[in-house]
């Protein structure tokens, strides 16, 4: 699942902590047909849709968005954190590599999924989010004996297939 602007909610682990600069806000926007045709793919928007809109314009009707707003100052958080989640990123790493990313995941990801459905057509999908945004409690342990046992055991599965092949077959 792609976050739309890693810049607003991906931050990178150093020391065990992470600087947030900014500050997530919820507030109401007026719905507007001109705002729905920026935002559609090639500027196209099926007519019972522009009707939807042309009729919930003039009421006031508003959608929820975030406004994100950059801090003076960036925050530091000690992570593991309640309102961040460790973001699945490509690293190098034979067998296993610490986290590196947090992702800002307050109220199960709320900020960043309204933030993705308000955004432009590119961003409306949200397709793979059960395999990248877990909520997942990691316990501290050694990650070295991890690593270990992992390669450990793959080697003894690949002996154990490798035996198996040039078994001798008994008819």
């Amino acid at each position: 699942m792609t976050v739309g602007k890693n810049e607003y909610f991906v931050r990178d682990i150093i020391n065990g902590e992470i600087a947030e600069p900014y500050k997530f806000t919820f507030y109401q926007k007026p719905m507007t047909l001109a705002d729905a045709l920026v935002r559609a793919r090639l500027a196209k928007i099926p007519m019972a849709r522009q009707n939807l809109i042309k009729q919930q314009e003039p009421c006031g009707k508003t959608i929820r968005d975030v406004r994100v707003e950059k801090q003076n100052i960036p925050k530091v958080i000690k992570i593991p954190h309640e309102d961040y989640c460790y973001y699945n990123k490509a690293r190098k790493g034979i067998v296993y590599a610490p986290p590196a990313h947090a992702i800002f995941w307050h109220n199960g990801g709320d900020t960043v999924y309204t933030y993705k459905k308000n955004g432009n057509w590119y961003l409306n999908g949200t397709g793979g989010k059960k395999y990248f945004f877990l909520r997942r409690h990691y316990v501290e342990f050694d990650f070295q004996s991890v690593a270990f046992a992992l390669f450990a055991f793959r080697l003894c599965f690949r002996q154990r297939r490798t035996v198996r092949a040039f078994k001798p077959v008994c008819r």
